[in-house]
């Protein structure tokens, strides 16, 4: 079975005791984020570390929980406002933007009440220090250093000011980042225990994954219609469905929704189809292209209508996976997703291009972007070709890829043909393993490995939370050894 795009080959792979140059460039990056002062003189390592298993200040005292206390005024841009006070607390997710040769990759905090602030419950995070804005990519690296995961970190903060669809931040007013089932107040606890068993469904790497596609219809705008959309995404020769099923070699199938299926919580779904696995809703919204496109408020509303068409406050609780594919005109965005959400967003044809739907719903799995360590800001987020995080192509039944081996290192599909090599094990002398590619993974008959992993690296990489590992990799047929 050709899963992946690269002939078949098996390689010899020699390691010394020295690290590759990858490796030593991140960690050259993690030293100048701990020294190098920002623009306006402070530093990072002022804010690090941060509680981890408790709600506790920075000099180790517990936080004594106090009640949110809000101010409503008018800011000066004329927007309403909200000025909160106490122990302000709120799930912290990631969302991925692609748009026509950039993306944008940003926070957002997602409030358990929604009705506490009104608006958007998903408000975008902007941070200031000493009263100046903090760019996004050194916020980035901040929650990095801190080991935090989309929709399993919550942010606990002692004040903010809170708008419709965004929120700012002094990032001295962050008290705590800590696991989402460390809440400690008895009335949420049964609410909170089932959303985490929802955050630990939506990340599952194996099993059946029911899946809904949503064609959404505008007042003025229609996507590409429900057959083309069923068979470009389940029932052509290649297809969302197939791969992922190919590459992970059946430990990770794809269910499209059919009415009367019974839903991941046990309840029969019975929405009639508008076409196997896809089902229609049409929204009060019309799309607007002005200011990069209204694609925002087109997703509040489909999400709207979609609770109210199935009946249920968390499509979660019925499906693994949604994919909403949008009507064109709102903007030149591509696709978008929450990572280790159930959610994913497609602007019109983008919804029928199977490596885009791979890389969103990779997305979901709890992924993030495979770049390379030069280039332009493109390829230093999205370069790395050799896997489905780099670059999307806008093709319907190609290419034929799967993820590169530190994202199957993740999603843990060749467990049983991964070697771990310990960094305090290699000595001067090389030490020689075969490595087959993902294709040759069903004939293991010459003993060789999928993938080669460096652990125990040293403290610096152990700083960034989910363990960094090194991992090498044939890229091309005649190429060396790749280790990242």
């Amino acid at each position: 079975m050709a899963v992946f795009s690269l002939k078949p080959a098996a390689v010899a792979l020699a390691l010394f005791g020295t690290f590759p140059n990858s490796v030593t460039a991140r960690s050259k990056n993690l030293d100048r984020l701990l020294t190098e002062p920002k623009p306006n003189g402070s530093k990072f390592v002022s804010h690090l570390p941060l509680p981890r298993t408790n709600i506790m200040t920075r000099d180790g005292r517990e936080i004594v929980q106090q009640p949110v206390q809000v101010v409503t005024d008018t800011a000066p841009d004329g927007n309403t406002r909200h000025l909160a006070t106490g122990t302000i607390e709120c799930v912290l997710w990631e969302l991925n933007i692609d748009f026509q040769g950039y993306d944008e990759d940003y926070w957002l905090c997602n409030f358990e009440d929604p009705s506490l602030f009104g608006g958007d419950p998903n408000k975008k995070i902007y941070t200031v220090e000493d009263g100046e804005e903090l760019t996004t990519e050194a916020f980035h690296e901040f929650l990095e250093l801190n080991a935090v995961t989309s929709g399993k970190t919550v942010i606990v903060l002692s004040e903010a000011a809170v708008f419709d669809d965004k929120m700012i931040i002094n990032i001295d007013d962050i008290l705590a980042l800590k696991e989402k089932d460390n809440h400690t107040e008895p009335a949420r606890q049964q609410n909170l225990r089932k959303q985490d068993r929802r955050q630990r469904r939506l990340t599952k790497k194996e099993g059946d994954i029911k899946t809904l596609v949503v064609r959404v219809r505008a007042e003025n705008s229609d996507p590409p219609s429900a057959a083309d959309l069923s068979s470009d995404i389940f029932y052509d020769q290649a297809n969302l469905k197939t791969q992922y099923e190919a590459c992970s070699y059946g430990k990770l199938t794809v269910d499209p929704y059919l009415q009367g299926m019974t839903g991941v919580n046990g309840d029969t779904v019975n929405v009639p189809n508008a076409a196997p696995g896809v089902i229609e809703i049409t929204i009060n919204e019309s799309v607007d292209s002005n200011n990069n496109g209204n694609y925002k408020a087109l997703e509040a509303a489909a999400n709207t209508k979609l609770r109210e068409v199935l009946g249920t406050s968390q499509p979660d609780d019925l499906f693994d996976a949604v994919i909403f594919c949008m009507p064109p005109g709102a903007g030149n965005w591509l696709a978008y997703a929450y990572v280790g959400r159930w959610d994913s967003y497609y602007n019109d044809n983008w919804c029928q291009s199977m490596s885009t739907l791979l890389h969103e719903v990779g997305h979901n799995l709890g992924l993030r972007h495979s770049g390379e360590y030069t280039g332009s800001s493109a390829e230093m987020e999205y370069g790395d070709q050799s896997g489905l995080m780099g670059f999307s192509y806008n093709l319907d039944d190609t290419p034929l890829m799967c993820f590169n081996p530190a994202k199957n290192v993740q999603l843990g599909w060749y467990s049983d043909s991964v070697i771990e090599i310990s960094r305090t094990a290699l000595t001067s002398e090389p030490q020689t393993f075969l490595l087959n590619g993902v294709a040759d993974y069903g004939d293991m008959t010459n003993n060789a490995n999928i993938v080669v992993q460096y652990v125990n690296l040293p403290k610096a990489f152990h700083s960034l939370g989910n363990q960094f590992l090194a991992i090498c990799f044939l890229a091309h047929i005649g190429d060396t050894i790749r280790c990242i």
